[in-house]
């Protein structure tokens, strides 16, 4: 798409902070008004528009994807399905889901893994299961409903947030303890990865496309993370 704007300018309004592309205010694909919920966020959206070239790239532009997807989320009843969706990743949790050999990988899994279910227990007061194979992990009723009753309290734009992080890592464990500021986006990249790291640290890589791989997912992960964090932080203008 052929940038159509010069100016990139953040408004005070009813609701939170508009976007505008010169004097036209942003719009959702919804066709609702791109209002953000504090200053920080809309920052942040606005320098995405204004450091595009002379062809807008979307793909460049995580935190306004990610406004639109919370922005577009009108009800309840959707946020209940995205948190059941989130929830969903529990049990097929990266971290959950473990190796039985070799037993070298399997002790790195346990090294690097295990103080993350600690963690958890400590943070959350869960126990979570472990699994093995192409096996889902049981977790216990109880523990399922302490981490989505802490979820379901998130409003749409940290869930929004909350989700690509999950969708990213493939690991709900992970996003809380990035939530949570308990590791860094590095950190959670290596965690998310860690059985890939093994295989090529092992059988070797094809060094292009794993370093393209891994800076792909660092800045997705990223761009999640402040949003989670920009919307940790709402000051809402009435």
């Amino acid at each position: 798409i052929k940038r159509f704007y010069k100016n990139v300018t953040i408004e005070t309004t009813q609701g939170g902070f508009l976007i505008k592309l010169d004097s036209k205010p942003l719009k959702t694909r919804h066709g609702q008004q791109l209002i953000v919920p504090n200053e920080l966020l809309a920052v942040a959206v606005a320098t995405e528009w204004a450091v595009q070239g002379k062809k807008i790239a979307p793909h460049n532009m995580p935190l306004t994807v990610m406004c639109n997807g919370a922005l577009d989320r009108p009800n309840k009843e959707i946020l209940n399905a995205e948190v059941a969706q989130i929830m969903d990743y529990l049990a097929t949790d990266t971290i959950c889901i473990r190796a039985t050999e070799p037993t070298d990988l399997v002790a790195v899994q346990n090294h690097y893994w295990d103080p993350l279910l600690d963690w958890m227990k400590t943070r959350f007061q869960v126990q979570l299961s472990r699994s093995t194979g192409i096996a889902c992990a049981s977790h216990p009723p109880a523990a399922n409903n302490t981490i989505k009753e802490e979820i379901s309290r998130l409003d749409a734009w940290s869930i929004t947030g909350l989700s690509v992080l999950v969708e990213s890592l493939k690991s709900l464990v992970i996003a809380l303890a990035i939530t949570n500021r308990h590791i860094t986006i590095d950190e959670a990249v290596d965690l998310s990865r860690l059985e890939i790291n093994y295989q090529t640290a092992k059988w070797g890589k094809v060094e292009w496309a794993h370093d393209l791989e891994v800076s792909m997912l660092k800045s997705k992960t990223a761009a999640a993370a402040i949003f989670y964090e920009c919307s940790q932080n709402a000051t809402v203008i009435d």
